[in-house]
C-alpha cells in the first residue's frame, strides 16, 4: 500500500489556496484604483473621477469573480431536506461523498473541480452542499462540523464510513476514500 505525496508547498500555492480567487479580485480592484488616484493627484484632477473608477472596477471584479467561480459552478443542485439527500445516497448502488463547503471558503473554491473528479475515479458519488442552505444547515448541526470543507463518507443505506472536519489535500482524501470502500466492499460480500 502506498501512502500519498506530500504535496510541496511554494509561496503561489500558499496565498492561492488560502485566499484564493477573492484576493486576486482585491488586489487588482486596488491596484487599479491606486492608479486612477495617483494620475488625478499628478495632474490635479478632481478625485470623483477616481471614486468612479474605484466603484467601477470592484463591481468588476466582483462580476467577473461571480462568472468565473468554480466554486459556483460545481455545487450540486440543493436537496429540499436532509431526508430527501439520505433518499438520494439510498438510492444508489455506490457510496456516497458529501462535501459541506461554505461560498466563501477559498479552500472550497480552489478544490471543488478535483472533488468531483473522484467521483469518476473512485466509483462514488459526490454531493458538494453549501453550508449556507438546505441541507447542508442541517448536516452541519447533525455532525457538529466546524470547518469548511467537512467531508463525509457514506455507504449505500446512508450510514457514515468516514468524516473528515479539516482540509485535506485531494489525495488523502481518494486514499482515505479508497481505503474506506475496500473495507466496504469486503463488508458487503460477506
Amino acid at each position: 500500500m502506498t501512502t500519498p505525496e506530500k504535496p510541496r508547498n511554494t509561496l503561489w500555492r500558499i496565498i492561492f489556496n488560502r485566499y484564493g480567487y477573492v484576493s486576486i479580485a482585491v488586489m487588482a480592484w486596488a491596484a487599479l484604483s491606486a492608479l486612477a488616484l495617483l494620475i488625478a493627484l499628478l495632474f490635479s484632477l478632481s478625485l470623483a473621477l477616481p471614486l468612479t473608477l474605484s466603484a467601477a472596477f470592484a463591481v468588476i471584479a466582483f462580476v467577473i469573480w461571480l462568472r468565473n467561480s468554480p466554486h459556483l459552478r460545481h455545487l450540486s443542485p440543493p436537496a429540499s431536506s436532509t431526508e430527501t439527500l439520505f433518499e438520494a445516497i439510498r438510492s444508489g448502488d455506490t457510496p456516497a461523498l458529501i462535501s459541506l463547503e461554505s461560498d466563501y471558503c477559498a479552500y472550497c473554491m480552489t478544490v471543488g473541480k478535483r472533488i468531483h473528479q473522484l467521483e469518476h475515479e473512485e466509483n462514488l458519488r459526490v454531493f458538494r452542499l453549501s453550508v449556507h442552505s438546505e441541507p447542508g444547515r442541517s448536516l452541519v448541526e447533525q455532525f457538529s462540523a466546524t470547518t469548511t470543507p467537512t467531508y463525509l463518507l457514506m455507504d449505500n443505506q446512508a450510514n457514515l464510513l468516514e468524516e473528515w472536519t479539516i482540509a485535506l489535500p485531494i489525495e488523502r482524501v481518494r486514499y482515505d476514500v479508497r481505503r474506506q470502500t475496500a473495507t466496504y466492499q469486503a463488508i458487503q460480500a460477506n
